[in-house]
């Protein structure tokens, strides 16, 4: 466990986060574990007359537990005696099963008692390492000092190792943030982003008030991390419609992403050519959509299991009563709406708003508006404000609340694309 003690640590954790970041695809390189990626601390030394902190990122590819691949370095210096008297802190432990490929958590906060561990947490970061075999641009942050900054500051570079060499050759986006008076913390707050840029905002300013959160803000600058065709790239798709009255939208978005060579398409064409599918576990997700027979037990049993067992499934229903509404956390609670109106930016990018709905000949249904159940959170409306689609099972499964060929087949890569995502990202 490592502590640093610095009022501007938060900088620390800019840099950090982004270096461990995926970027777009690259070259092509070795499949092989990515090193851990870690921070160093020393005392600043000459470099901050006040004291502070030398914080090193880099990795360790020796697995000796220390940096030997320095990326960058940053010097973070302290004010002068300011009002708050707190040590602010963090504390590194491995990240868990929150990271498949190893990682690291960040406890950001106070020390209030002066007994050099934190007891006012502030805020939590975890920082996962990119997963075996995943090689492409590494997104990398370089600092230099701000020259033009009247207390002295820091320019931070963003941007892509596009050449394997640890340093940015193709920067993306900069940002210059000059520090303040004393008794002033500069902070650095990050949010995610996923409008046409999948990634990070991080937010610049200050605590003018010593409460732990920006105040003031300066500077905001959108860092991507990845794209949706990126998300979805290589992964293996099983679909199965058991009917259709026009031309499926989802069934045309998925051919297209197939043959635009993002994804492996496998299409079922029974209900027990599903189930087998599911069975032998060959997709790494799963496209139901029950648009007009009842789905045999022994595929709902497939499917329950399937997503018990942490798999990710989107799926549609026309019938009220389907065991997929349970399975998904949803419940059907009206019937024929023809506006759907998405909350989720993960959902609507690129899609109109509203998306109209049309009836391609169905007596029954073409469409049901639903409630969440249990942990399942709604993430599109209808025009009775049911919900036209559900995220549950822990952001693993979509059911959307309106049969495929209901949507124009003109947005339907857009549709399952950005469904895809939704589950996946």
């Amino acid at each position: 466990m490592r502590e640093h003690s610095a009022k501007w640590l938060l900088l620390g954790l800019l840099v950090v986060g982004i270096g461990a970041c995926s970027g777009e695809d690259g070259m092509d390189g070795e499949d092989r574990s990515p090193p851990p990626l870690m921070v160093e601390s020393s005392a600043a030394g000459e470099n901050c007359p006040a004291g502070g902190t030398t914080f090193s990122f880099g990795y360790d590819t020796t697995g000796d537990g220390e940096i030997d691949d320095e990326v960058s370095s940053h010097h973070v210096c302290d004010g002068e005696q300011g009002d708050d008297g707190r040590d602010l802190l963090v504390e590194t432990v491995a990240a868990g099963d929150s990271c498949p490929a190893g990682g690291i958590t960040l406890w950001i906060g106070y020390d209030t008692t002066g007994d050099g561990s934190i007891d006012d947490m502030v805020a939590e970061e975890t920082i996962c390492d990119g997963v075996d075999g995943s090689d492409g641009q590494s997104v990398l942050v370089e600092t230099e000092d701000a020259t033009s900054c009247e207390n002295g500051g820091t320019r931070f570079l963003f941007g892509y190792d596009t050449t394997g060499d640890g340093s940015i050759d193709d920067v993306t986006a900069e940002e210059t943030v000059c520090d303040g008076e004393d008794g002033e913390s500069l902070l650095v707050e990050s949010s995610t982003t996923v409008g046409e840029c999948l990634g990070i905002v991080f937010t610049f300013g200050y605590d003018t008030n010593g409460d732990g959160a920006i105040d003031e803000i300066t500077s905001e600058t959108e860092v991507c991390t990845t794209t949706r065709e990126a998300v979805v790239q290589d992964m293996e798709v099983l679909l199965y419609v058991d009917f259709n009255y026009g031309d499926s939208a989802v069934e045309a978005g998925l051919t297209t992403l197939e043959s635009e060579g993002l994804i492996e398409l496998t299409v079922a064409s029974s209900w027990t050519e599903a189930r087998d599918v599911l069975n032998d576990g060959s997709p790494d997700i799963a496209v139901i959509l029950n648009q007009g027979t009842s789905p045999t037990s022994d595929f709902l049993s497939e499917l329950e299991s399937w997503v018990e067992d942490g798999h990710p499934a989107i799926a549609s229903s026309w019938n009220e009563d389907s065991e997929i509404f349970d399975l998904m956390e949803a419940s059907a609670v009206s019937n024929n709406q023809a506006e759907a109106t998405f909350t989720s930016p993960l959902l609507s990018f690129g899609l109109p708003s509203p998306l109209e709905l049309t009836n391609q000949g169905w007596l029954e249904s073409f469409s049901r508006g639903m409630d969440p159940v249990g942990e399942g959170v709604s993430l599109c409306i209808f025009e009775d404000q049911t919900s036209c689609a559900v995220h549950g099972n822990q952001g693993r499964t979509l059911m959307l609340g309106f049969v495929s060929d209901a949507v124009e087949v003109s947005d339907g890569r857009q549709l399952i694309l950005n469904a895809l995502t939704t589950v996946l990202f």
